[in-house]
């Protein structure tokens, strides 16, 4: 029942729907303008889901509730959890069960070593993962995973879990490019144990960030080392000024001190 409150309500919200599987559209119902309100609440099974709701337009609301219900019970999901996995990715409903998504949440169990919790929470992180392609993104990006970070297959499970949205990152246009950056500021040796330990370091950008501030860095002759690398990539603005005067004012007294 929740299942088909949600499918309605994205419905309603003008989500473009699209077919993955073969799965034939079913014309439920039309629904006439309405005068805007500012919420539509909907209460199942004794439960309460607030939906901020935009301008109601005419749309076909499509019966694919099946989907959703089958995918709230084998990810054990909770109502909030289940609607905000369709926010997130409103087109979950039009795969198919058996061609796709079963095949999908099997293939991260086996080749991530994850338990149905783990599982249930990575796919929470990046719902997105249940319409990546497994011969064409998911199989090849773990295979250079593993390979580029000289990682065992704990640690690379370890990793995804820590940062799934590294599963939807283009290699050559983004991965290889920071890993070779991080190379170049202190080596191989330190790069690649410190990206293991923290995925998150290949989420910033390279021209508006890691760039930009190695040139600062650079400028002012400090040392580049993983502490350096790290905060140059995680930072805000405001702390990476302070930091940066922080370590020109050090540098410029060890000088002093060395005359």
């Amino acid at each position: 029942m929740l299942a088909f409150l949600v499918q309605t309500l994205f419905a309603l919200q003008g989500t473009t729907k699209r077919s993955v599987s073969d799965s034939s559209y079913h014309h439920v119902s039309r629904v006439h303008h309405l005068p805007s309100t500012p919420f539509i609440v909907i209460r199942t099974q004794q439960r309460d889901a607030l939906f901020a709701s935009p301008k109601l337009q005419d749309e076909r609301i499509i019966d694919q509730t099946e989907t959703l219900d089958w995918l709230q019970e084998r990810l054990g999901l909770t109502d909030e959890h289940l609607i905000q996995l369709v926010k997130r990715f409103p087109t979950v409903h039009n795969y198919s069960i058996e061609d796709n998504l079963e095949p999908k949440l099997v293939w991260l169990q086996d080749r991530l070593s994850l338990d149905d919790k783990s599982l249930s929470k990575l796919v929470g992180k990046l719902p997105a993962v249940l319409g990546y392609s497994i011969e064409d993104n998911l199989d090849p990006k773990r295979t250079w995973l593993q390979e580029r970070l000289e990682l065992e297959s704990k640690s690379l499970s370890k990793l995804v879990q820590a940062m799934p949205s590294i599963l939807g990152y283009n290699v050559k246009g983004n991965l290889e490019p920071t890993i070779q950056f991080y190379e170049d500021c202190v080596g191989s040796n330190a790069a690649i144990p410190t990206i293991a330990k923290d995925p998150s370091l290949l989420g910033y950008s390279l021209e508006n960030r890691l760039k930009p501030r190695l040139a600062q860095v650079q400028e002012a002759g400090i040392p580049l080392d993983t502490g350096t690398i790290t905060r140059m990539a995680k930072l805000t603005e405001e702390r990476w000024s302070i930091s940066l005067a922080s370590q020109k004012t050090k540098l410029l007294k060890q000088q002093l001190q060395d005359r």
